[in-house]
């Protein structure tokens, strides 16, 4: 299993491996922290990407520019669902995202395992590229599959500012995961007192 299942905080990350970090005190943002590794500096497990992913992967604006001049698909994906802007958005490659979206990439494609390139950029702290999505008008409360939303996974891994920016563009903070989590509850399980404050004055409880 490639994401963390966040909503029960349980990471598989193999058959015979199964920690559950459930209570407060255990290790919950280690485990994000591995995947985002997992994520941003391998970039998704199943490769199977055409020549515009590579390109992105690569890091090469010049030629993502090019092969969308030249008609290739802007919205192509791996065999995980990965696009080029939501891989762009884990590697916090700004100006590709910026050109990705001017091309009409799809800002709410997400993986599927429900991660959004929002997602995805707020876990990683890329904050330009959070406002970037957010003025494309991304959905800032589509959830991964597991219900965990941006403003939940910012507040877990500590990135206040993207929480303010995703309560200014009207995230629910009320948002729950399957069984009932908050990111109240994440902020507040991960000490994260400044998000906890935040969160707090935008009403959650």
């Amino acid at each position: 299993m490639l994401y963390a299942d966040l909503s029960s905080l349980t990471v598989h990350h193999n058959e015979n491996h199964h920690p559950d970090t459930g209570n407060a005190k255990s290790p919950v943002m280690s485990f994000v922290r591995y995947i985002l590794f997992l994520l941003i500096i391998f970039g998704p497990l199943q490769v199977y990407g055409g020549e515009l992913i590579d390109a992105v992967k690569e890091k090469d604006l010049f030629k993502v520019g090019q092969l969308i001049e030249a008609g290739l698909d802007v919205n192509e994906t791996e065999q995980d669902g990965a696009s080029p802007l939501w891989i762009a958005s884990a590697n916090g490659q700004i100006e590709i995202v910026k050109k990705l979206i001017a091309s009409q990439a799809r800002v709410n494609a997400a993986t599927h395992e429900g991660v959004t390139p929002l997602w995805i950029a707020a876990a990683a702290g890329h904050l330009e590229i959070v406002n970037a999505l957010i003025q494309a008008k991304a959905d800032v409360n589509k959830a991964s599959l597991t219900g965990v939303s941006p403003l939940f996974i910012a507040s877990a891994e500590g990135r206040t500012e993207i929480v303010k920016q995703l309560l200014l563009a009207n995230a629910n903070v009320h948002a729950k995961t399957r069984d009932g989590k908050t990111a109240l509850w994440i902020a507040e399980t991960s000490n994260r007192s400044e998000i906890v404050k935040i969160l707090k004055k935008a009403g959650a409880k």
